[in-house]
Formats: C-alpha cells, sequence, structure tokens
C-alpha cells in the first residue's frame, strides 16, 4: 500500500496499481475522484455537520480492488495480499472526516465506524453514480434516503 498525502486528502493506493498514474497526475485523479463520492450535496452538508460536531477533518481515500464472498466479508486486495475492509476502517477509524472506498461492493456489503464517516459504492466502481454511493454516519447507520440526510443535517445544524 502506498499512501500519498495531499493537504486535506490522503491516498492509500493499492500496490496493483504501482506505476499507473506518478506526480501531479496522480494528485489531480485524487482529487477528482474524491469529489465523484462528495457531489451530492447532502453528501457534503452531512460532512460540514459531522466536522462540526467532532471536530475531524480531511479525507482518506482508498483505492483498490474490492471483492466480495457469500460469506458476508468485503475485502480488498493490496497487491497479493487480501485483507478486510471492516479491518481498514478500524484502523483508520477516527483519524478522518471520512473514508471514501473507492473498491468494488457487488453485493453491497455494509460497513462501520464508531468515529468517521464512511462513503461507499452499493456496486461495482465502473458502475458508480452518485445514486449507487452510501454514506454510514457513526451513532446514526446509514443515510440512504434524502429524507434521512436532511433529517441529520437539521438536527445537528
Amino acid at each position: 500500500m502506498r499512501v500519498f498525502n495531499y493537504q486535506n486528502l490522503t491516498l492509500c493506493q493499492s500496490a496493483r496499481f504501482d506505476g499507473l498514474f506518478e506526480g501531479r497526475e496522480m494528485k489531480e485523479r485524487a482529487y477528482g475522484h474524491a469529489h465523484d463520492f462528495i457531489r451530492s450535496k447532502t453528501f457534503r452538508e452531512v460532512l460540514s455537520a459531522h466536522h462540526k460536531e467532532t471536530g475531524l477533518c480531511g479525507y482518506l481515500l482508498l483505492f483498490a480492488h474490492g471483492e466480495v464472498n457469500g460469506n458476508g466479508n468485503w475485502f480488498f486486495h493490496d497487491g497479493e495480499r487480501r485483507l478486510l475492509m471492516q479491518n481498514w476502517i478500524d484502523r483508520n477509524d477516527g483519524n478522518c472526516l471520512a473514508m471514501l472506498l473507492s473498491c468494488c461492493n457487488s453485493r453491497d456489503y455494509e460497513v462501520s465506524s464508531k468515529k468517521s464517516i464512511i462513503i461507499h459504492p452499493a456496486c461495482d466502481i465502473e458502475l458508480m453514480r452518485p445514486s449507487n454511493l452510501r454514506i454510514f454516519v457513526p451513532g446514526e447507520g446509514y443515510l440512504d434516503k434524502y429524507r434521512q440526510r436532511r433529517e441529520y443535517i437539521e438536527s445537528h445544524c
């Protein structure tokens, strides 16, 4: 796993993608990809409310191949290693405002955290659109519906 720090964004890139992009191009792609996750206005408002409540800042973007199995486990690959997504989340929870998981999740497996928000696809990455993204908020659970996000925002202003 290679880690790149860009001000308020930390990119964790699987070893499988080594050499794909470097330098300025990698930074631009990382910011562009992160923007895809927070394009929704209500997602940004939830993030802002959570920041005000917790003081957490910054984003952690995991860019890796994802895989699911029939036992309810979501994995990602770092080179030849296969790692449980929930374990990675647990290790990084509280180090950022939000973890953005750019990994396939073809069976829409759920994850959780105690401090940081998690935004992840409910599908394979190739199919990812704002409507296929899910947002998990600690203490609240998944806020999948617009109404749920609005209620959270209004109750935390």
